[in-house]
């Protein structure tokens, strides 16, 4: 059978006959004699042979020289050497959805060693006057997001002697209003979860009332032990509905975080690793907790078994799951459960999950529980971290020290009480 020539390819079907793709075998660009499939989807056949056409232009390119090489060509190049395991996927995801979004159609025509600073600087300067793809206009952080997106590609260029100077450094992060973080107090936080105690929140925002099946109570009283968890251990989302029963020790009381739930925007969720050491922990959890979590192992495995033939999908033994077994979707949790639970409770606006986190690290520290112990314990990898995000709090504890001090009189004695 002959070799088929550059450009050819199958042509497929897909999404239901609406769209053709044109599937080619494609080298692996650092990898000698290494080839991956690559689909190119459009209305038409040639439509779709053209984009792998112009594909295969760039990596040409790519492969031969690299002289005069368009930003757009060096982004491909530098997303492929991109890790997309399940530890990077997220950032993986936000640097494609920053260069395909804004970066490219703006200067991805652009010869890269040809990219002046003050090219750079009107790019920015467009993009805070551009609304964005939902027609509002880009936040503080969407911004600096972008720029340090188009940092690092550019930073590649350099690093691979393309370009001897990184034009972007040049520029300045992008400066607002810094966004005022909620945190609750201990009464709110109680009062979420009793709200979430019971079934009649679920109707929140809803037009009729419906009769709650067993189902229904399972996800809710699922719904409400994350909430817990994340608001007395100061977790994040990823870590809490990462946790395994494995990660359980009911007998000394202690959760162990060392992986969480990736939730990518393409593709099927999945337990990966947490990117920083110092997140992976195992810390002691109140009485409260463990008792919960104690009665929910019972509740999940007498559920399993009455459903045995739906619940059929928690190879991972995970402590937190649908009605099927299968992983938590943090979208469903949220609009289905907590949003409406936020609302009943009458917090105020701006409440999210990471909400419990911020609220858990304040109210310990206003507390006067020493740092170094909340960094160890919510996953922080150094005390500068939590000092950094939440010095607003340490001001208050300057008064523990006066207290101390009003107690020692002249002669250096302790005042008795």
């Amino acid at each position: 059978m002959a070799r088929r020539a550059r450009g050819e390819g199958t042509f497929v079907k897909v999404h239901d006959g609406k769209l053709w793709s044109f599937r080619i075998y494609v080298p692996v660009l650092g990898e000698q004699g290494i080839k991956k499939r690559k689909e190119f989807t459009a209305r038409t056949k040639s439509e779709a042979k053209r984009k792998a056409e112009a594909y295969l232009e760039e990596l040409e390119v790519l492969t031969k020289k690299t002289d005069n090489v368009k930003l757009s060509v060096w982004i491909t190049r530098w997303l492929q050497s991109k890790p997309k395991d399940v530890n990077s996927i997220k950032t993986y995801e936000q640097y494609e959805r920053n260069c395909r979004l804004y970066i490219i159609p703006k200067l991805g025509s652009r010869i890269i060693q040809e990219i002046k600073p003050i090219e750079i600087q009107e790019f920015f300067s467009e993009l805070q006057m551009t609304p964005g793809i939902r027609g509002r206009q880009l936040s503080v952080a969407s911004l600096n997001g972008i720029r340090r997106t188009l940092n690092a590609v550019i930073q590649s260029a350099v690093d691979n002697d393309i370009i001897t100077k990184n034009v972007v450094r040049g520029t300045k992060p992008f400066r607002g209003d810094k966004v005022i973080k909620i945190a609750l107090s201990v009464e709110q936080v109680k009062k979420l979860l009793l709200v979430m105690s019971s079934k009649e929140y679920i109707y929140n925002g809803v037009g009729q009332r419906f009769e709650e099946d067993e189902g229904m109570e399972y996800n809710r009283e699922c719904a409400r032990l994350i909430v817990a968890v994340a608001a007395y251990t100061g977790a994040r989302q990823e870590e809490v509905l990462g946790l395994s029963w494995n990660d359980f020790d009911d007998k000394s009381s202690k959760l162990s975080f060392n992986k969480g739930l990736k939730t990518p925007q393409k593709g099927p969720q999945v337990i990966g690793g947490l990117k920083a050491n110092g997140s992976r922990r195992t810390i002691k959890i109140s009485k409260n907790i463990t008792e919960m979590l104690i009665k929910w192992k019972a509740y999940q495995k007498n559920f399993s078994e009455k459903f045995a033939g739906v619940f059929v999908h928690n190879e991972e033994n995970t402590i937190f799951t649908n009605t099927y077994g299968k992983f938590i979707n943090p979208y469903n949790f949220r609009k289905r459960y907590y949003q409406k639970a936020i609302r009943a409770a009458g917090l105020p606006k701006g409440v999210n999950f990471h909400t419990l986190r911020h609220t858990f690290i304040t109210n310990c520290l206003a507390s006067g529980i020493p740092i170094s112990v909340v960094t160890a314990y919510v996953g922080h990898t150094t005390p500068f971290e939590t000092v950094s995000v939440y010095n607003h709090v340490l001001p208050n504890q300057q008064q523990i020290v006066v207290d101390y001090l009003e107690n020692i009189n002249l002669n250096n004695e302790v005042t008795e009480k």
